[in-house]
């Protein structure tokens, strides 16, 4: 069988000395990112716009897609086998569309369902506070990753090397509300990257 716990320990010790991921993901002066961020629905701003980036909202990506799978998150399950896991957030979370997700089913890696099971997928984000990541393509995307701070490999490379062209950012430029807030830093210590 394959020897889990063997490989989470391995790909640890390859994350951890930033030598050789740093090197391989960043060294050259990449400027083309692996993944972007989407934000949740509900935290844009309602108000008028120019409406050009529809493909950044999860809720339409899923709604475009012809499958869907709830697949196994390979950071959760890393951290699973190396006992780091700290969340509550179900192994089979990450969602995949079209042929990658086909693969996933084949491979016993993950189950389709529902559009329906794939929102309340969605809505356990928002409600866990997970950063919603797909692969950095402009249609068709293959899959939007529920990133828990304490699994995810690619926030926390962010975090312990602070690679600028390792996951696109939102699109959507954050902004403080200052008329509700009272400087308690809760913003602050909910950042999965410290920001």
């Amino acid at each position: 069988g394959v020897e889990f716990p063997r490989i989470a320990r391995m790909f640890k010790e390859y994350l951890a000395a930033g030598g050789g991921f740093v090197e391989a993901n960043a060294g050259h002066g990449e400027r083309v990112s692996v993944m972007r961020t989407i934000p949740h629905l509900d935290a844009l701003a309602d108000t008028p716009h120019v409406e050009v980036l529809d493909h950044e909202k999860a809720g339409e990506l899923l709604e475009r897609a012809e499958g869907v799978i709830a697949g196994t998150c390979s950071c959760r399950h890393e951290k699973l086998h190396l006992g780091e896991k700290r969340c509550d957030v179900p192994l089979a979370a990450c969602l995949s569309f079209g042929t990658e997700a086909s693969f996933q089913v084949r491979r016993g890696l993950g189950r389709t369902i529902g559009k329906q099971e794939a929102r309340e997928l969605l809505a356990m984000a928002k409600e866990q506070r997970l950063v919603l990541n797909a692969d950095n393509v402009r249609k068709d995307a293959g899959f939007i990753c529920l990133c828990c701070s304490c699994c995810c490999n690619v926030l926390g490379s962010i975090r312990r090397f602070g690679l600028p062209n390792l996951l696109v950012t939102s699109r959507f430029i954050a902004e403080l509300d200052s008329s509700r807030c009272n400087g308690c830093g809760a913003c602050a210590a909910a950042c999965p990257i410290e920001a």
